[in-house]
């Protein structure tokens, strides 16, 4: 097949979950030998060029965002207005198969010159209007936090409506295709492709709790957050021998960031590239956020890396996880229970993990071809 991919990101540095779950269906859609052309929302910048021409993309276009008028009236969310150059391009060079929407933000394209009358599908990576919501309650800025407000006001009001264009909705949360794909006759549950490492038995004997993420996003540094002020101290007082690793990509150090790098046992890495040591040296994974849509990649392939993982129920939502009571907390006492047990018990480590890779193995791993 033919097929156009438009996204509403650069796709490099690949460091937070959209991107990489765009790269792992962009990845099998090639080594199924399907022909991929792209148009990425986004100034042209040299710098990932071959990064870009390795994936094996047929066509690469660049379409820049711009300040958006719309957004200023009131007429569109300003995701989408900002993209609103997309409906300029002109496609009638070109036929397609299938066109590939990654959010409802790149919609404009289907307004562009030219483009054919194939199958659309709809990639729905979060119910847009509650994380807009989510990131109201998450932001501590009063500015943020009322465009944000009318952010979701404006998304609520074509969501629904852009939806239905779809020929196929691709939901990467189970619990959004319930939702949001009740009214429509084609969803799936289409989650990212993971290739998940061999599962072994368990013997390591450190105390080691890690979390990797991305730390410009406010549900993420205020999940830690809490993290730190309510658990952190309290496991250091009843396990000397436990750390926190923090992981994660930022553009500068801001002072959230340079707090966390003050804390007692806590090592900061900062925009990194390879996470595989880090995985294999420590003892569980740890997700406490309490807010955020869609689904939590860094719980996917913490458990992919084969690390078990403990979290909020926020932190499993849409992953088809159970939410169990071995491996899944709602306070702060629940929570220090449970990591000073798993921490110490390689046994528990090694059940956790079990449990939490059949559904990686089940849902995770599947050929493209039967979502097209």
């Amino acid at each position: 097949m033919n097929i156009l991919l438009v996204v509403p990101e650069n796709l490099f540095p690949n460091n937070h979950g959209r991107v990489i779950d765009i790269l792992s269906r962009l990845n099998l859609l090639i080594e199924q030998n399907h022909t991929v052309d792209i148009i990425i929302t986004s100034s042209h910048t040299n710098q990932y060029n071959d990064d870009l021409r390795q994936l094996g993309i047929r066509n690469i276009f660049f379409v820049n965002r711009s300040f958006p008028f719309k957004y200023l009236l009131g007429l569109q969310p300003y995701q989408i207005a900002s993209r609103s150059n997309l409906s300029k391009f002109d496609l009638s060079s070109h036929t397609y198969d299938r066109i590939i929407l990654e959010t409802i933000f790149v919609s404009d394209i289907l307004k562009a010159k030219g483009i054919n009358k194939c199958a659309t599908i709809i990639r729905v990576h979060n119910d847009e209007v509650i994380y807009a919501k989510q990131l109201v309650k998450s932001s501590p800025s009063w500015i943020k936090k009322v465009l944000f407000t009318i952010e979701s006001y404006l998304i609520k009001k074509v969501q629904a409506n852009i939806l239905t264009k779809a020929s196929h909705l691709w939901f990467i949360s189970s619990e959004e295709q319930q939702r949001l794909g009740i009214k429509h006759q084609k969803t799936n549950f289409v989650p990212p492709y993971i290739k998940s490492k061999m599962a072994k038995e368990i013997t390591t004997t450190s105390k080691n709790v890690l979390f990797i993420g991305n730390l410009t996003t406010s549900t993420n540094i205020n999940g830690l957050l809490w993290y730190i002020k309510n658990v952190h101290s309290q496991l250091l007082k009843c396990n000397p021998e436990y750390k926190l690793t923090i992981v994660g990509s930022c553009k500068g150090i801001t002072p959230k960031i340079k707090y966390l790098q003050q804390m007692q046992s806590i090592n900061v890495i900062l925009n990194i590239d390879n996470t595989d040591e880090l995985y294999k040296n420590a003892a569980l994974f740890i997700n406490p956020i309490s807010f955020g849509a869609g689904l939590k990649l860094k719980t996917i392939e913490a458990i992919a890396n084969n690390l078990p993982v403990i979290s909020t129920p926020n932190g499993f939502e849409g992953s088809k996880i159970p939410l169990y009571k071995e491996f899944t907390f709602n306070n702060e006492d629940e929570c220090i229970n449970l990591i000073n047990t798993v921490i110490n018990s390689s046994q528990l480590q090694s059940e956790i993990l079990k449990v939490q890779k059949e559904i990686i193995k089940k849902y995770y791993v599947y050929n493209i071809n039967k979502y097209l």
